[in-house]
């Protein structure tokens, strides 16, 4: 009996510090930007107008940063720069350059990974639908696209129209991510992301309680023995 109470009142302590840590994710960019600081953002490198650069195993890796793209197990990662005057109008983002991934078919699966080579707190990055010739000269339709970061539920999103970037971030007060995969799922289209960064988070830990609030050296101890001996106080007083 002692150590079943004195095992309860350690797991209500240890159940209720462990519920002052929060993640949450955003879909503005100007929202996310309000809850952090120390924002860097990632230079993921420029082509010549109308160039581009495919990027061999390994995909493109900047600072403490890699980005890759997947078809299936294969690679496949594109940085490309449009024409300006633009003569590529399926590729103006309006953003310069940007990455993309293979092409999306029936059969296969697509997606990029950022991956942080250190644990971050808090990242945030704009994405979009790729492609999309479901109608004559249209490009950009909006597409569907899935955001899966470590440790915590997936979120599909359907993307705007090209130029409109899409956004995602997190912030969290109870773990960091190592990386996030963003999937394509509309067929003949592809991933498209840009500006991608990392933060640190605006909520400080939460301060000590007062000292009126801290337990003194023995109590949850004490705490465990009275309850015990009232407990069975009360059964021998009930059998007599």
């Amino acid at each position: 009996m002692k150590k079943t109470c004195i095992r309860t009142v350690l797991a209500l302590i240890l159940s209720t510090a462990g519920a002052s840590g929060t993640t949450l994710t955003y879909t503005d960019r100007t929202n996310w930007e309000a809850a952090v600081n120390t924002i860097t953002l990632y230079n993921l490198g420029i082509d010549d107008p109308g160039q581009g650069t495919v990027f061999p195993a390994g995909g493109l890796i900047v600072s403490d940063l890699q980005v890759t793209g997947w078809v299936n197990t294969g690679q496949d990662l594109s940085r490309i720069t449009p024409d300006s005057p633009p003569g590529q109008p399926w590729y103006q983002w309006g953003s310069g350059p940007f990455l993309r991934s293979g092409d999306k078919t029936g059969s296969n699966t697509v997606y990029i990974r950022i991956a942080f080579s250190a644990p971050v707190a808090a990242y945030g990055f704009n994405f979009g639908g790729g492609g999309g010739f479901e109608a004559p000269s249209t490009y950009g339709l909006p597409a569907s696209i899935t955001v899966t970061p470590q440790g915590i539920a997936s979120s599909t999103v359907t993307t705007g129209y090209m130029p409109n970037w899409s956004f995602f971030g997190v912030t969290s007060t109870s773990q960091t991510f190592s990386y996030v995969d963003i999937a394509m799922n509309t067929t003949d289209r592809y991933v498209v992301i840009d500006d991608i960064a990392k933060a640190l988070v605006n909520e400080a830990p939460p301060p000590p309680p007062p000292p009126s609030e801290i337990f003194e050296p023995g109590t949850l101890l004490q705490i465990g023995i009275g309850s015990a001996l009232f407990l069975a106080g009360r059964r021998r007083f009930s059998m007599s």
